[in-house]
């Protein structure tokens, strides 16, 4: 009789009579609380996991772009070993249209600008590929560099006028600023791949 009356008085607290006796109680007649991990557990919550997760991910992240890094140096290195002339350089080859480019649109420009900005944006671009071609036959690979980093400043004057032409109002020059970031990437290329070419021969 006893048990029946423990039953009834379970199930009007909302306990099934299965729960009897399985829930923990802990001293003083208290229930005694799950441990937070195990909770966290249960909400497919774990700190320590994500944290794993996310290093992990940014571990195969920093290897992806090490691994293209590589690639595109080793192909650059190739390039230079096949290269006969600075003709056969991709990097100059882009310098050089961008050159073209640069005399065709500042042919518009006002006649009062032909030995200011006229003179100065065909001479900064032309100054790209012609250290490049310069570079090509230097000797040394710090010879080559000091060059080569001359054309990298040339570049970016001539992103500055680029800048001037557009706010001047005397062409939209903000076309030609991605082909020159792009000769700007193969140029900084260039240059990692005869430094690591050299560091290589070393060896």
């Amino acid at each position: 009789m006893r048990n029946g009356n423990l039953e009834s008085s379970c199930r009007c607290r909302g306990w099934g009579s299965e729960g009897v006796g399985k829930r923990a109680v802990g001293s003083g007649g208290q229930r005694s609380q799950e441990p937070e991990s195990r909770s966290q557990e249960v909400l497919g919550v774990s700190p320590s996991r994500s944290v794993a997760t996310y290093i992990s991910k940014s571990n195969r992240n920093l290897f992806i772009i090490t691994l293209l890094h590589n690639v595109i140096i080793s192909y650059i290195i190739l390039s230079m070993i096949r290269a006969k002339s600075f003709e056969d350089l991709l990097v100059w080859q882009k310098a050089h249209a961008y050159v073209l480019e640069i005399y065709r649109i500042t042919k518009g420009f006002p006649k009062s600008e032909l030995f200011g900005l006229t003179s100065q944006m065909r001479r900064a671009a032309t100054s790209i590929p012609a250290n490049i071609a310069e570079g090509f036959k230097k000797r040394t690979p710090r010879e080559k560099v000091r060059v080569l980093n001359i054309a990298q400043g040339s570049l970016e004057e001539s992103r500055y006028y680029l800048i001037l032409a557009k706010d001047l109002s005397y062409a939209d020059t903000g076309v030609f600023l991605p082909k020159l970031e792009e000769v700007s990437r193969m140029l900084e290329a260039y240059i990692r791949a005869i430094e690591t070419n050299h560091r290589i021969r070393r060896q």
